[in-house]
């Protein structure tokens, strides 16, 4: 696991230095690991609380910011009075095209680092459906 970490902050700060040297402040890493749930579709507040592994009142803070900043939008649930469904802002896909290129930019550098069958492995591995986490 500790492995896994490792590769996802190599991803993250190879990310945050192109978006700098692109003139892009990058989001702080909370905030954008909050926008990569938002964008694998978990849309509330209890479900991004839970996937961070943060209080809902800390999801609140950061998403606030987020609206602020104009990377996300927050409206009332029709399914749920008080509750909130919270998705990206349209604004955001500009931001998150450049973002795709840089990541496929770095997988090619991993790919070239690790080989491309190492790094097909790696994909299969990472996208399998590995099922509930089991310790019994």
């Amino acid at each position: 696991m500790f492995s896994l970490m490792r590769a996802t902050y190599w991803f993250d700060e190879g990310l945050r230095r192109a978006l700098r040297a692109r003139g892009v402040r990058p989001l702080p890493r909370a905030q954008s690991m909050l926008v990569i749930n938002v964008a694998l579709g978990l849309r509330k507040q209890t479900q991004l609380a839970e996937a961070l592994g943060i209080s809902r009142q800390a999801v609140n803070r950061i998403v606030g910011d987020l609206v602020e900043a104009g990377a996300l939008i927050v409206t009332p649930d029709p399914d749920d009075g008080r509750g909130m469904v919270i998705e990206l802002a349209p604004t955001i896909n500009e931001d998150a095209h450049d973002t795709l290129k840089i990541i496929a930019t770095l997988e090619r550098k991993l790919g070239d680092l690790i080989g491309e069958d190492r790094l097909g492995v790696l994909r299969t591995a990472l996208t399998m459906d590995w099922g509930e986490p089991d310790l019994g």
